[in-house]
């Protein structure tokens, strides 16, 4: 049987996606910095090592 991993979707661009809004960035320790947004989708077999959880959701800058 093969095992599945855990792999993160595309990165989302938050300051990109508030600007299309018309809304201002968010803030942060270092304004040279882009928020993204990193979804991990749990496939069911992992599920019960992350509380049920379908997908992992992180902000992170860089």
């Amino acid at each position: 049987m093969q095992t599945k991993k855990l792999r993160c979707d595309k990165p989302h661009d938050i300051d990109e996606a508030r600007k299309k809004k018309g809304l201002p960035r968010r803030r942060r320790k270092d304004s040279r910095t882009t928020a993204y947004e990193l979804t991990i989708r749990v496939p069911e077999e992992y599920r019960v090592y992350f509380d049920g959880k379908k997908k992992l959701t992180r902000t992170v800058f860089a």
